[in-house]
């Protein structure tokens, strides 16, 4: 949780998306913050979405051949 005053904080944020070693200290608003958090949080389901999708193909597999696919390579 992050205080903020008159919907306003300073905070630390990643300045380029390719170099996340380059952060800054920026004001931020209410808004940035939600939907920041809004486009996490979706990512976040959708990542949940694809795991609970492969764990269920993974318990559905009925012999070694069928777990292969999910195997990393070298033991497989």
């Amino acid at each position: 949780m992050t205080l903020m005053e008159n919907d306003i904080t300073m905070y630390r944020v990643y300045t380029d998306k390719n170099n996340l070693s380059k952060k800054s200290f920026l004001e931020v608003t209410r808004a940035q913050m939600m939907e920041a958090g809004n486009l996490v949080k979706a990512q976040q389901y959708a990542a949940y979405s694809g795991f609970e999708k492969v764990s269920a193909e993974i318990a559905n597999c009925t012999t070694a051949e069928q777990l292969k696919p999910y195997l990393p390579t070298e033991s497989a």
